[in-house]
């Protein structure tokens, strides 16, 4: 982005991604809030926040099929939440997916199957999710770094 009026205040990106339908939207998640960035015209076009000040987003998701959900989670251990988004009514999230016991490190979206979302969190468990329900699908336990779907 170029400096000037539009630019963002300094402030630490914890991690990025690009939309997977629209080539041209990325998301970038803050501390507090995420920001979804149109790079045709070089501008964001919306602002997510949850309004909770105990919510620190470490990690984003974009759904694979749908252009206009994402997922956020946090870091915190006393909120260690995912947040389904839906661009179209980002007023609040559409779901809240809790099960881990600690902070969300990161979440990856199976890229054939939408409704698989997998999670790992400092309690050093793997929770499997079905986004449309909201309890794990099943969950396991890693020592080492895993890289998954991807």
């Amino acid at each position: 982005m170029l400096p000037g009026a539009k630019s963002q205040p300094a402030e630490d990106v914890l991690c990025i991604s690009w939309n997977k339908q629209v080539q041209h939207i990325l998301a970038s998640a803050f501390t507090q809030r995420c920001v979804v960035w149109d790079l045709r015209k070089n501008e964001p076009i919306i602002k997510l926040s949850d309004g909770s000040s105990r919510i620190r987003w470490k990690a984003l998701a974009w759904h694979p099929d749908v252009a206009t959900q994402l997922c956020l989670a946090s870091e915190e251990d006393q909120t260690p939440v995912i947040q389904l988004w839906d661009l179209r009514f980002a007023t609040s999230p559409l779901k809240t997916l809790e099960g881990h016991k600690r902070g969300v490190l990161s979440v990856a979206w199976c890229g054939q199957d939408p409704d698989l979302l997998v999670s790992c969190g400092k309690e050093n468990r793997i929770l499997v999710w079905n986004p449309n329900s909201n309890a794990p699908v099943t969950t396991g336990y890693f020592h080492h770094t895993l890289q998954v779907f991807n």
